[in-house]
């Protein structure tokens, strides 16, 4: 990443504080939260406790579902110029061509094409209508803490801008019924 690109994921963070969204911030020295040394950027986290859960009760996903609605809010309030964007050429485009030069064998291209070019229109059409804004992009479990104080969000240095159903998707993932039910709970 570059400066830009973390400046924004801790501009993010600090935005997700202020609106008193439990999440993880990284401390400023001299007003920065970004270093440099030797062309090497780092930050320094504070240590945090909590234990990533198994399962959730109802009554945590609808708390959880609250949750990312107010750090969706939080993320539609200012752009993020220097973060991918989670859209039909990024999702889908962009890593075919990395597949098509590399690691994918000659005789699936073109079908392997084919499947994703479909996918990436059904996406883009499916996308059309709907507001893009700074998410977390990787909101699942394990990036999910819950301590003394409760739930508390982290690691969002995979924070995109892309719709906020991405993060619902990523917390309440499974494909079953249960999957289905906790989504609408959320």
């Amino acid at each position: 990443w570059g400066r830009e690109t973390l400046e924004e994921e801790h501009r993010f963070l600090f935005d997700l504080c202020e609106a008193e969204i439990p999440v993880c911030v990284p401390l400023r020295f001299e007003g920065e939260s970004v270093r440099e040394s030797e062309d090497f950027f780092y930050a320094v986290w504070p240590r945090t406790g909590g234990r990533s859960p198994d399962e959730y009760r109802d009554d945590e996903v609808g708390t959880l579902g609250r949750l990312l609605a107010r750090v969706h809010n939080v993320g539609a309030a200012r752009e993020a110029p220097h973060r991918d964007r989670l859209d039909a050429a990024t999702a889908g485009l962009q890593p075919l061509a990395e597949l098509e030069a590399g690691p994918l064998p000659a005789h699936l291209v073109g079908r392997f094409r084919s499947a994703v070019e479909r996918a990436s229109a059904i996406y883009a059409e499916q996308l059309a209508d709907v507001p893009l804004h700074r998410i977390h992009g990787d909101c699942h479990a394990g990036n999910l803490l819950r301590g003394d104080a409760g739930w508390f969000l982290l690691d969002f240095d995979d924070f995109v801008v892309g719709p906020a159903v991405q993060d619902v998707w990523m917390l309440f993932p499974g494909r079953d019924a249960e999957g289905a039910r906790q989504r609408a709970l959320a």
